[in-house]
């Protein structure tokens, strides 16, 4: 399938999902997308040489935590505890995502899956999309309660 068919099938299953491009970067081939009835906002699309790269920011950490008692936890503790929530999260025995730091910006955790764009069809690209969604209501809590959320 030629570069050109590829990103036609994925604005297409952009479009079969109900979800909205906000915005298009034609020329580094990225989507930003929304589906407000699957809580996603901002969502970004990438597509790198063979790769398809989903990526959901989910807000600045926050310099100073406390426990339930009111006892200092440290930025790096609160890392670590995303970082075990990795300890992968599998959907149907299929792995959907982890948590990182932005890797423009290291105090910007995101959620992040990388996967194959040739084997992207609608199923798979839905399994993504709806994986995404499932995490946040799973975590978001811990999500909001590490972050400056940005409307997560």
């Amino acid at each position: 399938m030629e570069r050109q068919d590829k990103i036609m099938q994925i604005r297409s299953h952009i479009a079969d999902m109900g979800m909205v491009i906000e915005k298009e970067l034609p020329e580094q081939e990225v989507f930003i997308v929304s589906a407000s009835e699957l809580g996603l906002k901002n969502l970004v699309i990438d597509l790198e040489d063979e790769q398809i790269l989903f990526k959901l920011s989910l807000g600045t950490l926050k310099d100073t935590f406390e426990d339930i008692d009111g006892k200092p936890v440290s930025r790096q503790d609160i890392e670590r505890e995303f970082f075990k929530l990795n300890n992968p999260f599998y959907e149907g025995g299929m792995k959907t995502g982890q948590f990182t730091l932005d890797e423009l910006d290291e105090n910007v955790l995101v959620f992040a899956e990388q996967e194959f764009l040739n084997s992207m069809d609608l199923e798979s690209f839905k399994n993504v999309v709806t994986g995404f969604s499932e995490v946040l209501v799973e975590k978001i809590d811990f999500i909001q309660y590490a972050t400056e959320s940005k409307g997560v």
